[in-house]
Formats: C-alpha cells, sequence, structure tokens
C-alpha cells in the first residue's frame, strides 16, 4: 500500500511507457496538490488486479491514457486530467478491452474528455460516472461532481 502526497511538487516524467503499476494485490493513493508531468500511461492496474485511488492532484500526459484499468479498479475522486488524442479520440481513460477492470469518476476536472461518454470501448460509448454524479460542460472541460 503505497500514498503519494504531491504537496505542492511536480513530478516530471519522461521515461514512456508506463510511471506506476499497480499488480495485484497492491494499491496507489495520489493524493494532495501538485502535478504530474508524464510522456507515457501515469498508471495502470495489472491483469490480476491492483487498485487505484486518486484523490486530488494535475496529471497531464502527452500519451492518449493518464490512469489505465487492465484488471483492477481505477477510484477518482478529484483531480485535473488532461491527455492527447489517439486517432481524434481522448482515451483520458481506459479500460483495457479484454480486461477486467473497473473505473468510477466521482469527482474531477477531464480536458475534452467526457467520463460519462467515454469512446475507449469496443461496444460504443460507455459510462465511468456514477448515476447520482452529474457532468457540467466549461468550455473544453467536463466537470464531474456529486449531483442534487
Amino acid at each position: 500500500k503505497v500514498v503519494i502526497n504531491l504537496n505542492g511538487h511536480t513530478i516530471n516524467y519522461t521515461g514512456g511507457d508506463i510511471l506506476f503499476r499497480c499488480e495485484a494485490g497492491q494499491s496507489l493513493t495520489i493524493k494532495g496538490n501538485g502535478t504530474i508531468n508524464a510522456n507515457g500511461y501515469i498508471a495502470t492496474t495489472g491483469r490480476l488486479g491492483g487498485w487505484i485511488i486518486v484523490e486530488d492532484g494535475t496529471f497531464v500526459t502527452s500519451d492518449a491514457t493518464t490512469f489505465q484499468a487492465y484488471g483492477g479498479e481505477v477510484e477518482i475522486k478529484g483531480g485535473t486530467f488532461q491527455s492527447e488524442p489517439y486517432n481524434g479520440i481522448y482515451y483520458t481513460l481506459n479500460k483495457i478491452d479484454d480486461g477486467t477492470g473497473t473505473i468510477t469518476v466521482n469527482a474531477g476536472r477531464f480536458y475534452k474528455y467526457n467520463p460519462a461518454e467515454s469512446y475507449t470501448e469496443p461496444n460504443g460509448p460507455v459510462s465511468f460516472v456514477p448515476y447520482d454524479r452529474k457532468v457540467t460542460v466549461d468550455g473544453d472541460w467536463y466537470v464531474v461532481s456529486y449531483g442534487n
């Protein structure tokens, strides 16, 4: 179980591929104001599990995906997320097509990516947003918050 408190700091990752891997039986929590800039995926769960919790922070990648659920769980409780499109589609959050992973977005700001209408999965748009949340549009940003 690992907790990273960004505490106002910036992490610049230039290694490509994936910065953090969270395998079965492992958990990673990222919290605090701060930024992770990466030229690869920021974090992924493993084929057999793992749990990633994002409480806060700013996450920017020059790749297509910031967080990926391969076989584990990704839970977004807040933060700001920005990625680059791949073939015209933003894959900011991505559940691997043949994996059993899950993604839940309870709150957060997403650049040009609507987690309630994600086109990252082959069977059409899916929602990673629970029914009791709402999504509002603020320019190029989709903001997920608790509904009334």
